[in-house]
């Protein structure tokens, strides 16, 4: 029997056999009641009350409002230093869920990051660079959003100023590595920028955890765009810039068979880039040298059995 079948007055007698097990046996009185509208508008209250201070969405909302409204009053004074700290870190608790990552932007959060970033106090900074690798840690959306954002370059400022404290230099790079993880529009921004050469002075750091981050961190940027930054200076007008390109090609491929593969299997193709020049090398009659490395190049790049 479906439960819309069952008579009413068998869910009213297991009704009053549940309320006498939780009355010591006694039969209650009087039926259930309708709430009166005095007792409904407190219990509706009462729940909105408490939606607004468990629900993640609204709570970020109220999170991001906070620092918008103190951001238009100035230097932030003492008490609403610690606020700021405060927030940022239930910020960074939310922002573990991808879903609300992608909420943060959408409510106004990034315009909040350049400005927080800029603060005179470090473990503000530092903070905020750990917020921004929350908001990209393996998020394709949120990682494209931020590179739009204009957060990159200040991140780098952190980098390469010799003001900052190493604590902040270390989050300013676990920041960028986060946000161009599996990103290449991120890797190409960050190498575009300039982000490498500072990546690298770091490597003179005092410190040996910041030395080993940066050593990862170039590990991953390499990995990522090595072939991809080739594949750009081939396309270059400038010939002298196409022979160095040429070279270096050579190199890597003479000595990584990942190399080889990679040739075939990226999006850019590069492979495909590289004999086009190869033949217009031929075509124009360049120097034979460089047409032979340019064959013996594509020879290396061939699928082998």
């Amino acid at each position: 029997m479906a439960d819309d079948e069952i008579p009413h007055a068998y869910w009213k007698a297991c009704f009053n056999l549940a309320a006498q097990s939780t009355t010591g046996g006694q039969r209650p009185t009087s039926d259930v009641q309708e709430i009166d509208e005095e007792k409904r508008a407190w219990l509706c209250d009462a729940l909105a009350d408490y939606s607004r201070n468990t629900d993640p969405a609204l709570l970020m909302k109220k999170h991001v409002k906070t620092l918008l409204d103190i951001s238009h009053q100035g230097e932030p004074n003492d008490d609403q230093t610690r606020l700021i700290e405060q927030t940022l870190e239930a910020l960074i608790d939310l922002t573990g869920d991808s879903d609300l990552a992608v909420n943060f932007g959408k409510i106004g959060g990034y315009q909040l990051l350049n400005w927080l970033l800029r603060q005179s106090k470090p473990n503000l900074k530092c903070q905020t660079a750990e917020l921004i690798a929350e908001l990209a840690q393996n998020h394709i959306q949120s990682q494209q959003a931020l590179c739009n954002s204009q957060i990159m370059p200040v991140l780098i400022a952190l980098l390469k100023s010799d003001d900052q404290l190493i604590i902040v230099r270390r989050k300013a790079l676990y920041a960028l590595s986060c946000m161009i993880r599996g990103c290449s529009d991120a890797v190409a921004l960050f190498c575009g920028l300039g982000g490498i050469k500072y990546v690298v002075n770091l490597l003179n750091a005092e410190d040996d955890q910041l030395k080993t981050k940066c050593c990862f961190f170039l590990h991953s940027v390499v990995d990522m765009s090595l072939l991809s930054m080739i594949g750009c200076l081939i396309e270059e007008k400038d010939e002298t810039m196409q022979e160095e390109a040429v070279n270096l090609l050579h190199t890597v491929v003479s000595n990584s068979k990942k190399a080889c593969l990679a040739m075939n299997t990226t999006d850019a193709c590069l492979k495909t880039k590289f004999q086009n020049l190869c033949e217009l090398w031929k075509a124009e009659h360049h120097d034979q040298e460089k047409i032979q490395l340019c064959e013996e190049i594509l020879k290396l790049c061939i699928p082998t059995e």
